[in-house]
């Protein structure tokens, strides 16, 4: 049957909830909700209060949770009622020490407490915010699928890909819920707290000069934030029609050219004033230095605590001169999932939220 004819309903039943719906995804899922005519109610959770940030029209009934999942008792009341939960919290950590305890407190042990709700009060689908890094390691991948998933022998970002895998496997164990676990790739787009931004952020105060390190050779995919938000609307949907349907995993990309971290950046790079560097960095060079600050930061830290760090480590060196890139046929065909937002709109979107951030 045709995904078409499979959406067409009558009055929306849906009371969907968004977990970490303060954050980058969370907000724009919300928003695609608040446009979708399977949704009666949108509910958020967040241990910050939600704000509209995107300043959409809030187009169904909502109310707003404050809490935090590490605390089971803290969000259950946030879950009656709920047929659909999105669960799109979590911690990310790529830094050189990673807070292991904090991300598997509020990735793993997180995300069970997420599952017990659910199961507390008769939730029937639950959606998992995951992440391609879950099998991003030392070798290069080429238009990789979600199945078997076989872990990299050492993660480019351990701690954080260690305690996502975790999680999907929480997820994919429960009994009596549809679940789907969604891997997007890094994002970029309004409200980006961290990829974009840290780029633009390096050029100022290098002087409007981006450093490149290596030769830019290695491919990448990035996935504009709408793209990634309309997965899982198209998964949440999927899940209603196909009642049998569960514990699935999808990869999700868009129609971001695959390029190079310094191709993708330029652009923005450019509408700041900032261009990349005609020279480059030898990634060895940098790798070998990260590997002896990490080393030096490791003996320091039962002195100088969470201050002994770096907010990147050498495994950032590994992901920038590794080719890596996913295939997304099976969310296409099973998921029925296309990216909502073309390139150019997805590029446009970006940049009037880049221009407005402050780089000081």
């Amino acid at each position: 049957m045709p995904f078409d004819k499979l959406f067409q309903s009558d009055t929306p039943k849906e009371v969907v909830l968004v977990t970490g719906a303060s954050g980058f995804l969370g907000q724009y899922i919300v928003k695609l909700l608040h446009k979708n005519h399977k949704t009666r109610h949108v509910r958020t959770l967040d241990c910050r209060p939600f704000k509209n940030h995107l300043g959409f029209v809030e187009l169904k009934s909502t109310d707003h949770f404050t809490g935090d999942i590490r605390q089971e008792d803290n969000i259950s009341e946030a879950f009656k009622d709920v047929t659909t939960v999105i669960h799109a919290a979590g911690l990310i950590d790529y830094s050189a020490i990673p807070d292991t305890k904090t991300l598997n407190d509020v990735n793993v042990k997180g995300t069970e407490n997420v599952i017990n709700a659910c199961k507390n009060n008769g939730v029937k689908r639950l959606i998992f915010t995951s992440t391609v890094d879950v099998i991003l390691g030392n070798e290069e991948l080429n238009d990789a699928d979600e199945y078997p998933t076989v872990p990299p022998k050492e993660y480019v970002y351990p701690g954080y890909s260690d305690s996502k895998l975790e999680a999907e496997y929480k997820v994919l164990e429960v009994e009596g819920i549809q679940t789907v676990v969604l891997r997007p790739t890094v994002m970029y787009g309004e409200q980006d707290p961290y990829f974009v931004p840290k780029a633009l952020k390096m050029a100022a105060v290098n002087g409007g000069v981006f450093p490149r390190i290596g030769n830019g050779t290695a491919l990448m995919q990035q996935t504009y934030v709408g793209n990634a938000a309309a997965a899982h609307v198209a998964a949440m949907e999927t899940l209603i029609a196909r009642p049998s349907m569960t514990r699935r995993v999808y990869n999700i990309t868009d129609n971001t050219p695959v390029q190079n971290y310094y191709s993708f950046f330029e652009f923005f790079l450019l509408s700041r004033n900032c261009t990349l560097s005609t020279w480059y960095i030898p990634i060895a060079v940098v790798y070998w230095l990260l590997i002896g600050l990490q080393k030096l930061l490791g003996y320091l830290k039962p002195v100088l605590g969470k201050r002994a760090n770096m907010a990147y480590g050498p495994g950032t060196m590994i992901h920038t001169s590794r080719t890596a890139t996913f295939s997304r046929e099976r969310a296409r065909k099973e998921l029925g999932y296309y990216p909502k937002y073309t390139y150019n709109d997805a590029v446009m979107r970006s940049n009037n939220y880049y221009m407005g951030l402050e780089l000081n």
